[in-house]
């Protein structure tokens, strides 16, 4: 049986690199859904011009919302599966190919490109440490060991019809980075295959590179929606009360509480206690950026 596979790449400005990866001789044969979150470069004219499927955002609507909208056009195009790639050239197209072999062959609902397997974060410590962090916070809040020491944020990944379908779903439970974390949390709740398979990331090693602190604050947001849900009231939704009660809206304007350094002051110390032995001895502050 022959499945109806289609690549769905969220971009926004990225003219520079965009052309390059719709330029692969692989992908000239593939459905592509380039989603052109706002651009004011010519992303989607670029596009347009290496024959994508160009779904236009009339204002910056984020990751979350642009990848739920290439899956909502894909779905109604009756694709069987459907795969995420960063515009940007951070993954090649030959991982996207062997991922969706694997999804295929291990029959599976969710294959995830496992950046930690490769080691490709190995001459960027700080995007590492955020990574790390990230999938350390995780398995704590879901509490399943088959996502411990896995790459539970990258972008990279073989949806099936039916999980992308759930997903366009519950999008307006998402903050606008959750979508990585809730489609991992909604595998594991409703019993679907999930597989983490090696692929390469491709980063400019002259470059610093930084976690953006709206990521990682959505990822904390997520957490706690997942911990609430599941009854669990322990630091997590102490963290939440207390910010709450300061600012009436969670986690805005908090970048001290979250990227303190953990031995400063009581927050810091607050943050360490849920993280626990996960992490160095020093602060997030060193791999967030607080732009």
């Amino acid at each position: 049986m022959k499945h109806k596979v289609a690549f769905v790449i969220p971009s926004r400005n990225e003219e520079g690199t965009l052309p390059k990866l719709l330029n692969h001789s692989a992908l000239r044969s593939q459905i592509v859904y380039v989603v052109n979150d706002a651009s004011n470069d010519r992303t989607a004219e670029l596009a347009a011009d290496y024959d994508a499927i160009v779904i236009n955002n009339h204002s910056n609507m984020g990751y979350t919302k642009s990848v739920l909208r290439g899956f909502k056009r894909a779905l109604g195009d009756g694709i069987d599966a459907i795969i995420t790639l960063d515009a940007d050239g951070a993954h090649s197209v030959e991982d996207a190919l062997s991922l969706q072999n694997d999804f295929f062959t291990n029959d599976i609902d969710l294959a995830i490109g496992d950046r930690f397997i490769a080691n490709s974060f190995a001459n960027h410590t700080t995007k590492r440490l955020a990574n790390v962090v990230a999938s350390s916070l995780f398995f704590m809040a879901v509490g399943c060991q088959s996502i411990l020491r896995r790459d539970v944020s990258s972008g990279l990944r073989v949806f099936s019809s039916s999980v992308a379908k759930n997903l366009v779903e519950s999008a307006k439970k998402m903050p606008e980075f959750g979508l990585c974390y809730w489609t991992i949390y909604y595998c594991i709740e409703n019993q679907r295959k999930i597989g983490f398979f090696k692929c390469r990331v491709f980063y400019d090693v002259s470059k610093p590179l930084f976690t953006k602190r709206s990521e990682f604050l959505d990822l904390i947001n997520t957490i706690l929606d997942f911990r609430v849900r599941n009854g669990s009231r322990e630091i997590l939704v102490l963290i939440r009360v207390r910010l709450e009660r300061k600012q009436n809206v969670v986690f805005r304007e908090c970048s001290d509480y979250i990227c303190a350094r953990y031995d400063a002051t009581l927050d810091g110390y607050i943050f360490s206690k849920l993280v626990g032995t996960f992490l160095p001895s020093h602060g997030l502050s060193e791999c967030i950026d607080l732009r």
